[in-house]
């Protein structure tokens, strides 16, 4: 028992940070050249919302439930799982979220009015801005090269971003978003176990996400919301 209790969490990590980081690469190289429609997709949607119908933020919505699956098979399966056997659980997770993205999509999307009224909004919009333009920017700033950066909606952390914005923004059921928690809990122990200062980012998203179970439910309206 003692032994067991001596074991630390960096002890259970089979892999290094630039190993880790070699992943991102040859799933950059996976994707290349399409890396920047994703960015498109990412600029795209904040146009969306100028729109007071937001019918085109709610297709947008709906087409991101596919990068679950891209990301699921192309980052997870392909690469990940050679260095990390506990990703393999992931490609389920992955899967779940993209479900969940459609039904939540069809069948519980808020009308225009309860969603423009969310406090909640500009939290969202600020996770995705800071997703889209500033994660770039601070992941090379971390030691990254341009081939190891987390491509917008397309690798594990930063889709998870984007589905908490999404959550925020369209004032979405927290519990739909449990899978994209779940990786953001995953990641932040692995970054930590890195001693890697990346772990705050999805730290910082699983903390919102925290925040959103307790108090989205008391805001007015929250119920017929998710009718």
């Amino acid at each position: 028992m003692q032994e067991i209790l001596s074991y630390r969490l960096s002890d259970l990590l089979l892999f290094s940070e630039q190993t880790y980081l070699r992943q991102f690469e040859l799933y950059n190289q996976w994707l290349s050249p399409a890396q920047w429609l994703f960015y498109v997709y990412g600029v795209f949607f904040l146009f969306s919302l100028l729109n007071s119908e937001r019918y085109v933020t709610r297709v947008l919505f709906l087409l991101s439930a596919p990068f679950w699956l891209i990301c699921s098979y192309g980052f997870v399966w392909q690469f990940y799982v050679s260095i990390n056997w506990m990703a393999e659980y992931f490609i389920v997770v992955f899967i779940i979220q993209a479900v969940l993205i459609l039904w939540s999509g069809i069948f519980t999307y808020p009308s225009t009015k309860q969603n423009s009224q969310s406090i909640f909004l500009h939290p969202g919009l600020l996770l995705w801005t800071l997703t889209l333009f500033v994660q770039p920017v601070l992941e090379m700033v971390s030691g990254r090269s341009w081939s190891q950066l987390s491509v917008f909606a397309v690798t594990p952390d930063s889709l998870s971003f984007v589905a908490i914005s999404f959550m925020l923004i369209l004032r979405l059921p927290v519990v739909f978003f449990l899978p994209s928690a779940l990786w953001l809990l995953f990641s932040t122990m692995t970054y930590l176990t890195m001693h890697s200062l990346t772990a705050f980012f999805p730290a910082f998203a699983l903390v919102i996400y925290l925040a959103a179970i307790f108090l989205l439910p008391l805001l007015p309206g929250q119920t017929s919301a998710n009718k």
